[in-house]
């Protein structure tokens, strides 16, 4: 694989120059944003510090994908959503299943693992209305699914979960109709990927906001 090859897949990019996705890269300050406001409110938590710095992380990542357009810039922008799903995955199973860390952390590979299998499951089933390309965020969104549902008797944590489902949702349309809108709208929709997942981040973030609420008062109890 030629990790310096060049990568052109949004509607946005016309050449190959470093500005050639100036909405698209912008745009990611979103995540960055996400970050800022969630690390005023997760104080002195060291696994939500962790989350919100993931989150910076990803906006510099998809960032220097939008510039550099190389399949390894692809792989830090996808890289760095990853940890923060795998590490997310691994506090919401300390924080809303009550686990302790010696088997909460076991909810990152356990996510990736789902995700994984979903994914070549979804592949190899080969829906004509499903791209091979979308079967890796629609596995993420089953797994979001999963941990709606799994947050049963959390209502905040589930509230604040099936909102980012939701917002989650309309950022995935927006990511595929980039293509099919690009000769009536040449700025793309991407952008619209990059602000709601910004916001999908800072939801999920929340979600373990009011989950660490809970688990301080049993704690305490």
């Amino acid at each position: 694989m030629n990790w310096a090859e060049h990568i052109d897949i949004y509607c946005e990019r016309l050449g190959p120059g470093l500005w050639a996705e100036p909405v698209n890269a912008l745009t990611n300050l979103s995540f960055i944003a996400a970050a800022f406001f969630f690390l005023r409110t997760a104080r002195r938590d060291p696994a939500l510090r962790l989350l919100g710095w993931e989150m910076a992380a990803i906006g510099a990542g998809s960032f220097v994908f939008h510039t550099v357009a190389t399949r390894w810039g692809a792989f830090l922008d996808s890289g760095f959503i990853a940890l923060y799903m795998a590490s997310f995955a691994a506090v919401w199973a300390q924080r809303v299943r009550a686990l302790p860390w010696s088997r909460a952390w076991l909810g990152a590979p356990v996510f990736v693992g789902f995700v994984a299998l979903t994914t070549l499951g979804l592949i190899a089933l080969r829906l004509a209305w499903l791209p091979p390309d979308v079967t890796l965020y629609v596995a993420a969104w089953l797994a979001l699914l999963a941990f709606v549902l799994l947050s049963r008797g959390h209502r905040d944590v589930q509230q604040w979960l099936l909102g980012t489902l939701g917002v989650f949702t309309v950022s995935l349309t927006m990511r595929q109709v980039d293509q099919p809108l690009c000769a009536a709208w040449p700025v793309g929709t991407h952008f619209g990927w990059h602000l709601l997942n910004g916001l999908a981040m800072w939801m999920s973030g929340r979600a373990l906001l009011v989950a660490r609420g809970s688990w301080l008062v049993a704690r305490s109890s």
